[in-house]
């Protein structure tokens, strides 16, 4: 077992009121305390309010020379740009929008943006950084995907079902592709079924992209991945994914792009690899549960994190770029755990809550502590319990976020849920917790559970399997930790479908390892 000392979080400083929408920028944090844009860099005389805008902050982005920082009216939404001085903070609509924009990309000294005046249900954006020169950038943008990337000196887009680039802010785009260019959109597919989705990356020279169809002589969904090097009506067929709607998500990973796809009929959301080939696109899991979805792709070291939102508790998988690399970890019950997630290094940090069975005894109390893990069961570990019963202890972790190596997070932004409130300190606090964030390891560490011990499918309704253990005596226990079944000598599938849904843990004789599984529907 190893054993770890671990540095501690430090509090910079009380704030006047809850906080939110942390964003890292020219190496310092900002964010927004209700109608107020505030800055730290890690010190208390640091930690200062920059400039009241007087309407509420709804979001916060930043590229990389600029701010931009919505703000609600009551009328409207109105978009205001920064350089992170108070000096440097105008105005750049009015109350124009319907919707929070985003998606800010710099292109031709300008930047692009998705926003909603409510001509359309999302419209392409351009601002030089002024009132006067923040446009509508044409008619054509009428439903743009939310991915805007530069590729060879163009700027692509996907609208009303087909794909666009242009080379300038002042330039009418280009249309690239359309549905009547591909041979896919041909017998047994109503051709209004046949829509080009999103640009999913660049790799190896080309630009990745999604279409979705609906084939009627089968009644199934189908998205397909291609590649084109961006010359008109040029493109190649990479995969066709089976029975799903569309990209959920995407994100480089040494290399090679990890997809997750949204399942049709909201069933088996698998994840997939590509490096932009056939034969280099692969299905890394085939679901990472029903009625769940991807919502974070977080690179860790020399892994990926797949954290995923399910009906009752979050979870995570972890995925080398490989089928066989790639399994179920663990189960986060903190229900804000996955907003709450950064990495830096090897190491993952997240906020949950302990409860009785799960990483010893647990404390009953249903709030977010601050956690660290190396991504093996061993060396997942809590940081610091900030919310402990007593007074010294504070309402939640939250705000998680890593900024030039420093982790920043607070505490007291509002009820996380525990009953005996009046013995939280509710004060808004921020923290920091840098480097080195382990002091000491003394090293005596099992192998890693992913590549040790694999129960599959998970989650699983009835029938569990568990890979390289036959032979092996195996407990299943509840969240209690009370054992609910037993097998000696394994050599097969579990039989739990008289098990309630839940979450438990696989347990060999013997071992101190436990794994985590849901049971679900």
């Amino acid at each position: 077992m190893s054993l770890s000392v671990l540095a501690q979080p430090q509090m910079i400083k009380e704030l006047p009121a809850n906080s939110a929408h942390y964003i890292g920028f020219k190496n310092n944090l900002y964010f927004a305390i209700n109608d107020e844009l505030w800055t730290s860099n890690g010190s208390a005389n640091g930690t200062a309010k920059v400039i009241g805008l007087d309407e509420e902050i709804l979001d916060i982005k930043a590229t990389e020379n600029k701010l931009f920082i919505t703000t609600s009216t009551g009328n409207g939404i109105k978009l205001y740009v920064s350089n992170g001085t108070s000096a440097g903070t105008d105005s750049l609509t009015g109350a124009i929008f319907l919707g929070v924009p985003n998606n800010f990309t710099p292109f031709d000294g300008k930047v692009f943006f998705i926003g909603y005046s409510g001509a359309y249900s999302a419209e392409l954006w351009v601002t030089d950084g002024t009132m006067a020169g923040t446009v509508l950038y044409s008619a054509l943008s009428s439903s743009p995907s939310a991915n805007l990337t530069v590729f060879h000196n163009f700027l692509y887009f996907v609208s009303d079902k087909k794909l666009w680039k242009t080379n300038s802010a002042s330039n009418f785009p280009i249309m690239v592709l359309q549905p009547s260019d591909f041979a896919e959109n041909i017998e047994g597919l109503n051709p209004n079924s046949f829509t080009l989705d999103i640009c999913v990356g660049i790799i190896n020279d080309k630009l990745i992209f999604s279409a979705s169809f609906f084939d009627f002589t089968t009644f199934s969904q189908f998205v397909k991945l291609y590649s084109t090097s961006g010359d008109i009506a040029d493109y190649a067929a990479i995969k066709e994914i089976n029975h799903v709607m569309y990209v959920s998500r995407s994100e480089m990973f040494n290399g090679k792009i990890v997809i997750s796809f949204y399942g049709e009929n909201s069933v088996l959301h698998p994840v997939w690899i590509t490096d932009g080939s056939v034969s280099g696109t692969l299905e890394l899991l085939a679901d990472v549960g029903t009625d769940a979805y991807t919502e974070n792709l977080i690179p860790v070291g020399n892994k990926m994190v797949l954290a995923v939102s399910g009906q009752s508790v979050n979870y995570l998988f972890i995925t080398d770029g490989t089928p066989s690399g790639s399994g179920y970890f663990q189960v986060l019950r903190a229900g804000g755990s996955i907003r709450n997630m950064t990495s830096i290094d090897s190491k993952l940090f997240f906020t949950d809550h302990l409860i009785a069975g799960e990483y010893g005894s647990g404390d009953g109390i249903n709030d977010w502590e601050f956690w660290q893990s190396n991504l093996t069961i061993e060396g997942t570990q809590m940081v610091r319990d900030l919310t402990s019963n007593s007074y010294d202890s504070y309402y939640g972790t939250d705000n998680l976020i890593n900024v030039n190596r420093i982790l920043y997070f607070s505490t007291g932004n509002g009820n996380f849920g525990w009953s005996n409130q009046q013995l939280i300190n509710n004060t808004s606090r921020l923290w920091k917790y840098c480097e080195p964030f382990l002091a000491e390891v003394v090293t005596s560490v099992s192998p890693n559970v992913v590549n040790y011990l694999q129960p599959f499918p998970n989650p699983f309704s009835d029938r569990l399997t568990i890979k390289n253990v036959d032979g092996a005596d195996i407990s299943v226990l509840n969240a209690l930790g009370h054992i609910v079944h037993q097998e000696k000598n394994y050599t097969g599938p579990l039989d739990l479908s008289l098990l309630p849904e839940g979450v438990y843990s696989i347990k060999l004789e013997g071992s101190v390892q436990s794994y985590k599984v849901v049971k679900a529907k």
